[in-house]
């Protein structure tokens, strides 16, 4: 079952140097190949869990604000979390390490290969793209944790107003730096629009 071409009735795999070679429904083998038959039986592709919070070490939630985007998974990867030979037995080979629901938007994510015995530098998944989570649930409002400071957004419509507050700071932000960018290329110096030094916090925004 190869999801993304059909399904392959009565094919074969070819595994070489345990890597699969070849697939298909004739695939030409050495001679001196070692054959199992595994007529009746399925192969799939390994799930991709797109969310999971193994290898992270200690709390995966940073409930002090509702957007710590400098919280990182990277930099807190436990090499030697069990979970991680557990699920390399379980056809998941490739989970992406999140942040827990505790905030409307969390720390930075990253994708790693299931690398058991390996250390904390070998587990990224190499070419993988940086993300952010983003939770609009429940648990992000944060209204029914008992014993814990009240935390704003505590309500849905919060939750959504965070969210899309923080999308709109990120795009200022970028649009400043594009700004400053064009115009030190042009050869400026010393330039910055008050809008542009506001938003990069380089000046008061509110001075001359």
């Amino acid at each position: 079952m190869t999801a993304s071409h059909g399904t392959i009735e009565h094919g074969s795999i070819l595994i070489k140097d345990g890597k699969i070679a070849d697939v298909g429904a004739s695939v030409k083998a050495p001679k001196d190949a070692q054959v199992i038959d595994a007529g009746g039986q399925f192969v799939m592709p390994g799930i991709i869990d797109c969310h999971s919070h193994i290898a992270v070490d200690g709390s995966v939630n940073e409930g002090s604000v509702s957007s710590p985007l400098s919280s990182i998974s990277p930099t807190c990867l436990n090499p030697d979390d069990v979970d991680i030979f557990r699920d390399s037995r379980a056809a998941s080979p490739s989970p992406t390490c999140c942040h827990g629901s505790a905030n409307a938007i969390g720390g930075q994510t990253i994708v790693i290969k299931l690398r058991w015995g390996q250390p904390a530098s070998k587990l990224p998944f190499e070419g993988a793209s940086a993300r952010h989570q983003v939770c609009a649930r429940r648990k992000s409002k944060r209204s029914n944790s008992r014993g814990r400071a009240v935390r704003y957004p505590i309500t849905r419509m919060g939750v959504e107003e965070t969210i899309r507050g923080a999308f709109a700071e990120a795009r200022d932000y970028k649009a400043a730096w594009d700004l400053y960018n064009k115009r030190t290329a042009a050869g400026e110096k010393n330039f910055f629009s008050r809008r542009a030094a506001a938003i990069l916090r380089l000046e008061d925004p509110g001075s001359k």
